[in-house]
């Protein structure tokens, strides 16, 4: 893959994050690679023109942020770990940057296409929100107590939830919080999305895997003793909901192309950062 101009992201107050960014300037420079640092708030303005890549530096966090502002304009991009878990990162911020450039100008780096999801918010007829996740959007409770939602799929209703909350995954966010909610794992080239439910007060609510070409309504119906509402992407961007409200959730466009080593195995990634089949 030939690099010409490339964008190196990063949280400048996170130490490690920061200095893993210089140094990886650094290689980019030597590689003779043209290269910017977009402000940390980044958005789709501060992408420029002719941007060939994108390179994520810090935790899963960042290339969430990443993949939001990056994915309308159909730019590659790569994580490089300098934060804890790292689930979705392709390198370690502790590997030979020159050597990493080297692998991605010689191909030895594949594009997966991971989807993408676009939440929308209807208030009394008129549309008062709009963004898009890489994980997930989650409709959940503000304080510690029950709300009460009701979801449909393609205009058919599912059912009516009391629970702290519902949350529709895409297969790259079933690692994420459906995970820690009791949600499946999907293998990530999937086109499906997960409905489930965040701690539902009945014994006969499941996950849902439903087709990624449909779109997802999420109702808000909760009465006056129960808890506000908020919509949470990816643990990011929030949304305060009133009752009434209607979430609108369905595909993003192409989603997001996100550079990966040929060898990339998800499930041997599943057992070395998850712990996956241990025992």
């Amino acid at each position: 893959m030939e690099i010409r101009q490339a964008a190196i992201f990063f949280n400048p107050e996170r130490e490690s994050c920061a200095a893993a960014g210089a140094l990886f300037a650094k290689a980019a420079e030597k590689a003779g690679i043209k290269h910017y640092f977009p402000d940390y708030a980044f958005s789709l303005s501060d992408v420029l023109p002719d941007t060939d890549i994108i390179f994520s530096v810090g935790g899963d966090g960042t290339i969430l942020k990443t993949a939001r502002a990056a994915a309308e304009k159909g730019i590659k991009i790569l994580g490089i770990n300098a934060g804890h878990l790292g689930f979705l990162a392709s390198a370690e911020a502790g590997l030979n940057f020159e050597n990493l450039l080297e692998e991605i100008k010689n191909d030895n780096f594949i594009s997966q296409r991971r989807m993408m999801l676009k939440a929308s918010v209807i208030r009394k007829g008129e549309e008062v929100f709009f963004s898009s996740a890489l994980n997930e959007a989650a409709v959940k409770a503000v304080s510690p107590r029950s709300i009460t939602l009701l979801a449909e799929y393609s205009s058919q209703a599912i059912k009516e939830y009391t629970a702290d909350g519902i949350l529709l995954s895409t297969p790259t966010g079933s690692t994420a919080y459906n995970l820690a909610a009791g949600g499946p794992i999907v293998e990530p080239s999937l086109d499906v999305f997960i409905l489930t439910p965040i701690c539902p007060h009945t014994l006969n609510q499941r996950p849902l895997v439903l087709p990624g070409s449909g779109e997802t309504r999420i109702k808000v119906i909760s009465d006056k003793s129960q808890s506000a509402s908020v919509l949470s992407l990816d643990g990011q961007v929030n949304f305060p909901l009133d009752c009434g409200d209607e979430i609108i959730l369905s595909k993003y466009g192409n989603g997001i192309n996100v550079l990966f080593p040929k060898d990339y195995d998800f499930f041997n990634i599943l057992s070395i950062k998850l712990k996956w089949g241990g025992r």
